[in-house]
């Protein structure tokens, strides 16, 4: 698995084009197709108390992935009585989205032999926090919607409809906008450890 440093985030990979991702693709479209078990993909993150205090009510850390990534620190929002320190969960949501689309419209170029001179995204999450405080029983807990918006240069050459095609084929692939579109249920699995 390929492991970036962080050098290597801002350097162009010159060896990985069109013909390495069509290739790669193709190795994985030809082993789903064979076995699509191989297709069903878990991605996890976890929060512990092992970093922060459990009785620290206005900061947690939550690590993504299983892969030994770093832990990222969690704060909460002012208007629901944090300090607003560090990334609440909300802006986490907001660039899961932005990352997840920002990678799409990469992935997509690339397939298709575009070199992006810019590309730039940004996500706004856009709720009203009485429902989450419980204080006006009419408002739902939750973001009652979000923005994209997208800065894209695919340079001088390339038509402006591929590049709003690249844009919509960004966003039917993008899993997080999907996802949140879809609304799919979450378990809840309580492990309850202490109690009499």
């Amino acid at each position: 698995m390929f492991q970036p440093s962080k050098a290597s985030l801002h350097e162009p990979l010159t060896e990985f084009g069109p013909v390495e991702l069509s290739a790669r693709h193709a190795q994985l479209s030809d082993a789903f197709q064979s076995d699509p078990c191989h297709a069903m993909v878990t991605d996890e993150a976890h929060t512990s108390s092992d970093g922060v205090s459990a009785n620290d009510a206005l900061h947690t850390q939550v690590t993504p992935g299983d892969y030994g990534h770093a832990p990222i620190a969690v704060g909460v929002h002012e208007r629901v009585g944090g300090n607003h320190d560090f990334a609440n969960p909300g802006e986490i949501l907001c660039a899961a989205i932005a990352a997840c689309y920002d990678s799409c419209v990469r992935l997509i170029s690339c397939r298709l032999g575009i070199e992006l001179r810019a590309l730039s995204v940004k996500v706004a999450g856009h709720v009203d926090v009485r429902g989450t405080l419980k204080l006006e029983p009419d408002v739902p807990v939750g973001f009652q919607g979000f923005t994209l918006m997208v800065n894209i240069d695919a340079g001088p050459g390339i038509p402006e409809t591929t590049v709003k095609a690249i844009l919509k084929a960004a966003e039917e692939s993008c899993v997080v906008m999907q996802t949140i579109r879809q609304s799919p249920a979450i378990e809840v699995l309580p492990k309850i450890q202490g109690t009499s």
